[in-house]
């Protein structure tokens, strides 16, 4: 299996597509500009997000792509030859990534507890995302414990750590953590990596993931958007496209550096 994760990025575009395939279209254009190799989207179906007549589905039924828009999108990204990541929130969206035949997947803290799941989507044989962050470390040994019994782990899991407040303040953000799961889960056979959102107008934003890369993230995330000044949905936390094209220049330049470990 290719290793999509040589470039040690994932483009997260969140919901920065404010629910219009075009927008979204612009920033995989944006994405594929900047020489970046690895793009994630949030395909979600509304109902896996929220209940209806709630504030969530208001917020929510705006951003919401159809199946043919996400058909759309991913073969406009496959067509600039970029790798795919899917966030998936359920079935539904578990359904929409794999008949587009998306590179890997994401499972979100909102399924973390949902062990039927993240079993069924590691059964794909494709890279898994496993977000953790917000969870007790007790829990996390409980998931791959379980999963380590059920013969479920392997060299494609990934533990990501790293969680959105809008922005995530940096005292929030731990080196330590990337050094602590990697002692504790290394022996599992998973990686560990690190989605980074730290204020996009902050200069730490585009530091710290080098930090995150020198302790051994196998990649970390980093949100972006076209233009922060027009605060996008999800822009708090992303890079506007020229600070995506020289964080990526300069990552590119870096990355000879890095350790190997074992993971390039």
């Amino acid at each position: 299996m290719r290793n999509i994760f040589t470039q040690k990025l994932i483009a997260e575009t969140a919901c920065g597509h404010n629910g219009d395939v075009n927008l979204l279209k612009k920033l995989i254009n944006i994405a594929s500009s900047s020489n970046v190799k690895t793009i994630k989207f949030q395909i979600f179906d509304l109902d896996e997000r929220a209940i209806k007549g709630t504030k969530e589905w208001s917020i929510f039924s705006k951003l919401a792509l159809s199946k043919n828009e996400w058909e759309i999108a991913i073969r406009y990204a496959k067509k600039k030859n970029l790798n795919i990541v899917s966030d998936i929130y359920g079935e539904k969206s578990f359904s929409i990534a794999y008949k587009n035949k998306v590179d890997a997947y994401k499972i979100h803290a909102e399924d973390f507890f949902n062990t039927y799941f993240i079993s069924k989507v590691i059964d794909k044989r494709k890279p898994v995302l496993i977000s953790v962050g917000g969870t007790h470390r007790s829990e996390l040994f409980d998931l791959i414990s379980w999963l380590h019994r059920k013969k479920k782990l392997n060299e494609n899991i990934y533990l990501v750590p790293g969680i959105q407040t809008f922005p995530t303040p940096i005292k929030s953000h731990f080196i330590n953590e990337i050094l602590d799961l990697k002692n504790k889960y290394s022996k599992f056979g998973v990686k560990i990596a690190y989605a980074d959102h730290i204020a996009g107008d902050d200069p730490t934003s585009e530091i710290f993931p080098f930090m995150a890369l020198g302790a051994g993230a196998s990649f970390v995330e980093k949100h972006f958007t076209d233009n922060r000044k027009l605060k996008r949905i999800d822009y708090h936390s992303a890079l506007d496209q020229s600070q995506l094209k020289n964080f990526v220049f300069n990552l590119n330049k870096l990355i000879p550096t890095f350790s190997n470990q074992g993971q390039f």
